[in-house]
Protein backbone atom coordinates (compact mmCIF):
# COMPACT_ATOMS: atom_id res chain seq x y z
CA UNK A 1 0.00 0.00 0.00
CA UNK A 2 1.94 3.20 -1.11
CA UNK A 3 2.66 5.41 1.80
CA UNK A 4 0.54 7.98 1.66
CA UNK A 5 -2.53 5.99 2.28
CA UNK A 6 -0.83 5.57 6.21
CA UNK A 7 -3.48 7.71 8.94
CA UNK A 8 -6.56 7.37 6.32
CA UNK A 9 -9.83 6.55 7.63
CA UNK A 10 -10.93 2.87 6.88
CA UNK A 11 -14.08 3.95 4.22
CA UNK A 12 -11.45 6.62 2.79
CA UNK A 13 -8.97 3.78 2.01
CA UNK A 14 -11.69 1.56 0.27
CA UNK A 15 -12.58 4.73 -1.56
CA UNK A 16 -8.75 4.48 -2.80
CA UNK A 17 -8.04 1.68 -3.34
CA UNK A 18 -11.27 0.74 -5.40
CA UNK A 19 -9.96 3.24 -7.73
CA UNK A 20 -6.29 1.52 -7.96
CA UNK A 21 -7.83 -1.69 -8.45
CA UNK A 22 -10.10 0.03 -11.42
CA UNK A 23 -6.70 1.45 -12.77
CA UNK A 24 -4.96 -1.80 -12.46
CA UNK A 25 -6.02 -2.73 -16.09
CA UNK A 26 -5.58 0.22 -17.60
CA UNK A 27 -2.25 1.97 -18.85
CA UNK A 28 -1.53 4.12 -15.67
CA UNK A 29 -0.51 1.11 -13.69
CA UNK A 30 2.42 -0.12 -16.03
CA UNK A 31 3.31 3.00 -18.08
CA UNK A 32 5.86 5.71 -16.54
CA UNK A 33 3.72 8.61 -17.59
CA UNK A 34 6.34 11.14 -17.36
CA UNK A 35 8.70 9.33 -19.88
CA UNK A 36 7.41 11.15 -22.81
CA UNK A 37 8.15 11.26 -26.09
CA UNK A 38 8.79 15.07 -25.62
CA UNK A 39 9.36 17.97 -23.82
CA UNK A 40 5.90 19.43 -25.34
CA UNK A 41 3.30 16.60 -24.09
CA UNK A 42 1.25 17.16 -21.31
CA UNK A 43 -0.33 15.17 -19.06
CA UNK A 44 -4.42 16.10 -19.18
CA UNK A 45 -7.15 14.79 -16.47
CA UNK A 46 -11.07 15.82 -17.24
CA UNK A 47 -12.75 14.96 -13.77
CA UNK A 48 -16.47 14.73 -14.26
CA UNK A 49 -19.53 14.00 -11.62
CA UNK A 50 -21.57 11.78 -14.24
CA UNK A 51 -20.83 9.96 -17.23
CA UNK A 52 -21.57 11.91 -19.86
CA UNK A 53 -20.04 15.63 -18.26
CA UNK A 54 -16.60 15.24 -19.77
CA UNK A 55 -17.88 14.60 -23.40
CA UNK A 56 -20.46 17.44 -22.81
CA UNK A 57 -18.26 19.99 -21.39
CA UNK A 58 -14.85 19.54 -23.23
CA UNK A 59 -15.07 16.47 -25.48
CA UNK A 60 -14.15 18.15 -28.57
CA UNK A 61 -11.04 20.05 -26.30
CA UNK A 62 -9.73 16.66 -25.48
CA UNK A 63 -10.00 15.12 -28.74
CA UNK A 64 -7.60 18.27 -29.77
CA UNK A 65 -5.58 17.27 -26.85
CA UNK A 66 -5.21 13.47 -27.91
CA UNK A 67 -4.67 14.61 -32.06
CA UNK A 68 -1.68 17.33 -30.65
CA UNK A 69 0.01 13.56 -29.06
CA UNK A 70 -1.14 14.53 -24.90
CA UNK A 71 -1.98 11.86 -22.59
CA UNK A 72 -5.08 12.29 -21.55
CA UNK A 73 -7.36 10.53 -18.81
CA UNK A 74 -10.10 10.86 -17.48
CA UNK A 75 -11.92 10.27 -13.78
CA UNK A 76 -15.46 9.96 -12.94
CA UNK A 77 -16.81 10.61 -9.82
CA UNK A 78 -20.35 8.93 -9.47
CA UNK A 79 -21.86 5.82 -11.58
CA UNK A 80 -25.24 8.14 -12.47
CA UNK A 81 -27.59 5.64 -11.19
CA UNK A 82 -30.24 8.41 -10.60
CA UNK A 83 -30.58 8.34 -14.24
CA UNK A 84 -29.94 4.79 -15.66
CA UNK A 85 -28.29 1.60 -15.16
CA UNK A 86 -25.08 2.42 -13.75
CA UNK A 87 -23.52 -0.59 -15.80
CA UNK A 88 -24.85 0.13 -19.08
CA UNK A 89 -23.39 4.04 -17.85
CA UNK A 90 -19.74 2.64 -17.28
CA UNK A 91 -20.32 0.83 -20.79
CA UNK A 92 -21.25 3.97 -22.35
CA UNK A 93 -18.82 6.38 -21.62
CA UNK A 94 -16.20 3.87 -21.74
CA UNK A 95 -17.00 3.82 -25.54
CA UNK A 96 -17.63 7.74 -25.56
CA UNK A 97 -14.15 8.60 -24.01
CA UNK A 98 -12.94 5.98 -26.95
CA UNK A 99 -13.31 8.10 -29.23
CA UNK A 100 -12.12 11.20 -27.55
CA UNK A 101 -9.38 9.93 -27.09
CA UNK A 102 -9.38 9.31 -23.06
CA UNK A 103 -6.25 6.87 -22.62
CA UNK A 104 -7.46 5.44 -19.13
CA UNK A 105 -11.01 6.32 -17.61
CA UNK A 106 -11.15 6.04 -13.85
CA UNK A 107 -14.33 5.31 -11.20
CA UNK A 108 -14.39 6.46 -7.78
CA UNK A 109 -18.09 4.95 -7.66
CA UNK A 110 -19.37 7.60 -5.52
CA UNK A 111 -23.25 8.12 -4.82
CA UNK A 112 -24.43 9.81 -7.01
CA UNK A 113 -26.16 13.12 -5.98
CA UNK A 114 -23.93 13.15 -2.86
CA UNK A 115 -21.03 14.28 -4.01
CA UNK A 116 -21.81 17.87 -2.22
CA UNK A 117 -22.38 15.48 1.17
CA UNK A 118 -18.90 13.88 0.72
CA UNK A 119 -16.64 16.45 -0.21
CA UNK A 120 -13.78 14.47 2.13
CA UNK A 121 -14.11 11.37 -0.11
CA UNK A 122 -14.48 13.21 -3.15
CA UNK A 123 -11.09 15.55 -2.74
CA UNK A 124 -9.45 12.02 -1.59
CA UNK A 125 -10.53 10.18 -5.28
CA UNK A 126 -9.26 12.62 -7.03
CA UNK A 127 -5.93 13.18 -5.43
CA UNK A 128 -4.91 9.46 -5.08
CA UNK A 129 -5.33 10.07 -9.40
CA UNK A 130 -3.38 13.54 -9.09
CA UNK A 131 -0.80 11.39 -7.66
CA UNK A 132 -0.45 8.65 -10.07
CA UNK A 133 -0.10 10.51 -13.23
CA UNK A 134 0.86 14.17 -12.15
CA UNK A 135 -1.16 16.05 -14.76
CA UNK A 136 -0.13 19.38 -16.64
CA UNK A 137 -3.53 20.09 -17.19
CA UNK A 138 -7.24 19.22 -14.96
CA UNK A 139 -10.45 20.13 -16.76
CA UNK A 140 -13.62 20.02 -13.86
CA UNK A 141 -16.62 21.33 -13.27
CA UNK A 142 -17.67 25.31 -12.44
CA UNK A 143 -18.45 26.76 -9.38
CA UNK A 144 -21.13 28.47 -11.27
CA UNK A 145 -23.32 25.18 -11.75
CA UNK A 146 -26.68 24.48 -10.63
CA UNK A 147 -26.30 21.10 -9.85
CA UNK A 148 -24.96 20.41 -6.51
CA UNK A 149 -22.70 17.13 -7.71
CA UNK A 150 -21.16 19.59 -10.17
CA UNK A 151 -20.39 22.01 -7.78
CA UNK A 152 -19.09 19.63 -4.79
CA UNK A 153 -16.84 18.18 -7.80
CA UNK A 154 -15.31 22.00 -8.00
CA UNK A 155 -15.04 22.20 -4.89
CA UNK A 156 -13.34 19.04 -4.25
CA UNK A 157 -10.65 19.97 -7.57
CA UNK A 158 -9.97 23.57 -5.80
CA UNK A 159 -8.37 21.26 -2.87
CA UNK A 160 -7.58 18.40 -4.72
CA UNK A 161 -5.57 19.87 -7.50
CA UNK A 162 -3.78 23.20 -5.47
CA UNK A 163 -0.51 21.69 -6.84
CA UNK A 164 -1.14 21.37 -10.56
CA UNK A 165 -0.25 24.45 -12.64
CA UNK A 166 -3.46 24.84 -15.01
CA UNK A 167 -6.78 24.61 -14.05
CA UNK A 168 -10.17 25.12 -16.50
CA UNK A 169 -13.34 24.66 -15.44
CA UNK A 170 -16.10 23.41 -18.13
CA UNK A 171 -19.36 24.30 -18.76
CA UNK A 172 -22.80 21.48 -18.61
CA UNK A 173 -26.64 22.12 -19.33
CA UNK A 174 -26.84 22.80 -15.89
CA UNK A 175 -24.50 25.79 -15.89
CA UNK A 176 -25.56 29.06 -14.24
CA UNK A 177 -25.94 32.72 -15.84
CA UNK A 178 -22.45 34.13 -13.83
CA UNK A 179 -20.27 31.46 -15.53
CA UNK A 180 -18.05 33.65 -17.35
CA UNK A 181 -15.38 32.16 -19.66
CA UNK A 182 -12.01 33.18 -20.31
CA UNK A 183 -10.69 30.84 -22.07
CA UNK A 184 -12.22 29.76 -25.97
CA UNK A 185 -10.62 26.35 -27.45
CA UNK A 186 -10.79 25.93 -31.24
CA UNK A 187 -12.42 22.83 -31.97
CA UNK A 188 -13.11 23.40 -35.81
CA UNK A 189 -11.34 19.89 -36.22
CA UNK A 190 -12.67 17.40 -33.51
CA UNK A 191 -16.08 19.06 -32.78
CA UNK A 192 -17.18 15.91 -34.62
CA UNK A 193 -15.41 13.57 -32.54
CA UNK A 194 -17.37 15.31 -29.37
CA UNK A 195 -20.80 14.47 -31.43
CA UNK A 196 -20.07 10.77 -32.27
CA UNK A 197 -19.34 10.39 -28.49
CA UNK A 198 -22.55 12.27 -27.66
CA UNK A 199 -24.37 9.92 -29.61
CA UNK A 200 -22.71 7.03 -27.66
CA UNK A 201 -25.34 7.84 -24.96
CA UNK A 202 -28.82 6.04 -25.50
CA UNK A 203 -29.30 5.79 -22.04
CA UNK A 204 -29.87 9.28 -21.89
CA UNK A 205 -31.45 9.76 -25.01
CA UNK A 206 -34.71 10.93 -23.50
CA UNK A 207 -32.62 13.91 -21.59
CA UNK A 208 -33.19 16.79 -24.16
CA UNK A 209 -29.35 18.24 -23.25
CA UNK A 210 -27.95 14.91 -24.84
CA UNK A 211 -29.37 16.40 -28.41
CA UNK A 212 -26.47 17.23 -30.83
CA UNK A 213 -28.12 20.00 -32.50
CA UNK A 214 -27.83 21.86 -29.30
CA UNK A 215 -24.58 20.53 -28.09
CA UNK A 216 -22.93 21.49 -31.67
CA UNK A 217 -25.79 24.80 -31.74
CA UNK A 218 -23.65 26.17 -28.37
CA UNK A 219 -20.12 25.25 -29.98
CA UNK A 220 -20.85 27.48 -32.47
CA UNK A 221 -22.32 30.35 -30.52
CA UNK A 222 -19.01 29.79 -28.59
CA UNK A 223 -17.08 30.27 -31.97
CA UNK A 224 -18.76 32.88 -33.27
CA UNK A 225 -17.66 35.12 -30.37
CA UNK A 226 -14.26 34.24 -31.53
CA UNK A 227 -14.09 34.60 -35.43
CA UNK A 228 -14.28 30.72 -35.26
CA UNK A 229 -16.64 27.81 -36.29
CA UNK A 230 -17.00 25.91 -33.06
CA UNK A 231 -15.33 26.74 -29.75
CA UNK A 232 -15.64 25.31 -26.34
CA UNK A 233 -15.33 27.98 -23.42
CA UNK A 234 -13.99 27.48 -19.76
CA UNK A 235 -13.62 29.55 -16.73
CA UNK A 236 -9.73 30.10 -16.03
CA UNK A 237 -9.81 28.76 -12.07
CA UNK A 238 -5.70 29.82 -12.04
CA UNK A 239 -2.92 29.16 -14.18
CA UNK A 240 1.19 28.99 -13.35
CA UNK A 241 3.83 30.36 -15.76
CA UNK A 242 6.70 28.18 -15.28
Amino acid sequence: MPSWLIAMHESDINILNNILKKNSNNSIANTDLKSKANKHQKTILAIGCHPDDIEIGCGATLAKHKMNGDIVHGLILTGGGQHGNPLIRESEVRRAASIVGIKSLSFADLEDTYIFENLRATILAIEALVKQINPDIVYSHSEHDRHQDHLGAFLATRVACRRISQVLLYETPSILPSFTPQIFVNVEDTIEKKLDAIRVYASQSSSYYMECDLVEGLAKIRGYSQNVRFCEAFELLWIVLR
